[in-house]
């Protein structure tokens, strides 16, 4: 990675805007999200089995109705922030609002997915769909 990447991660982190005044780890998670919408995300609330190649995660409806996505620790890792330092970056779509952290102060929450019981996810808000 370049030093320039290094600074903006850190200036992100930070909260002191940077030019650009979206963040690369912003710019890539959009990205994720534009190219894979729902072919990577299962319903939670689907009452038949669905197949999901390569499953990032899950997806419900949120408290207004906009759809949440559950992103999976190691999706999260491999795909969603590749090449970034995942706290670094956690930290980034923290500030943005992108992630809703938990009843435990964590970054993640822990919802009853199907097929996996409850586990870690991070939970996406629609704000990314928001950013330019």
């Amino acid at each position: 990675m370049s030093p320039v990447g290094k600074r903006r991660k850190v200036q992100c982190w930070r909260g002191v805007p940077i030019v650009p005044s979206v963040p690369i780890e912003t710019t890539q998670v959009r990205g994720f999200f534009e190219t894979h919408g729902a072919s990577r995300f299962e319903d939670v609330g689907a009452s038949i089995d669905q197949r999901v190649i390569n499953r990032a995660g899950f997806y419900r409806a949120g408290m207004d109705g906009t759809r949440e996505f559950l992103v999976l620790p190691e999706a999260f890792r491999r795909d969603v922030c590749a090449g970034f330092d995942l706290k670094v970056a956690t930290q980034c779509l923290l500030a943005q609002g992108w992630i809703v952290t938990g009843g435990d102060g964590r970054p993640t929450q822990k919802p009853r997915l199907p097929g996996i019981g409850t586990t870690r996810v991070y939970v996406f808000t629609n704000k990314w769909a928001d950013a330019e």
